[in-house]
């Protein structure tokens, strides 16, 4: 006996009686469980650390270096070039930040991200006064968006102004990272 068309209710059908994997085909939209996607997200990510000091000569805009990945999904950190580098696999557009927290209390400060050397997105702390009381000195932070295309790289600057210093890097507050948004 063949049922008419439309006859059958939910309430009809077993718990368990449809394999889902041999009766549909294509993607399973969100409303009914699914993801809405064709297949697995791969988006690559990632984020670097510091853990030592680094001299910055007066005026210079120096690379900062990273000695930790936490986070590298796609194999695009190059710890050895202090670089993340886009691959044609891993090529879109890109959320990126960075933050670095220093020791150095009453003068100016800039952090930049810079894609193939060419500055990007910038933050400045413009002679902060901060007690040297044992407190922390200033944090700069920066974000931005940008298309990476195969071959491009990012990497992280930082210049101190006002005299030959030396930068302590705290680990828990220096930082880079990004992950592909398209």
């Amino acid at each position: 006996i063949v049922p008419p068309d439309g006859s059958v209710s939910t309430a009809k059908i077993a718990d368990s009686a449809v394999d889902l994997t041999s009766k549909v085909t294509g993607v399973l939209p969100v409303a009914n469980g699914g993801t809405g996607l064709s297949s697995a997200v791969t988006t690559p990510y990632f984020k670097l650390t510091k853990d030592s000091t680094q001299a910055t000569p007066n005026g210079a805009t120096v690379t900062t270096t990273w000695q930790n990945t936490i986070y590298d999904t796609s194999s695009i950190v190059s710890l050895s070039n202090d670089r993340v580098i886009i691959t044609s696999a891993t090529a879109g557009l890109y959320f990126v930040g960075a933050s670095v927290e220093t020791n150095i209390l009453n003068f100016r400060q800039i952090i930049g991200i810079r894609k193939n050397g060419s500055a990007l997105a910038r933050s400045e702390v413009a002679t902060q006064t901060v007690a040297n009381n044992g407190s922390r000195a200033p944090t700069l932070n920066v974000h931005t968006i940008i298309e990476m295309a195969n071959t491009d790289y990012l990497d992280v600057s930082y210049i101190s102004v006002n005299g030959t210093n030396t930068i302590q890097l705290n680990p828990a507050g220096t930082y880079f990272y990004g992950w592909r948004i398209a």
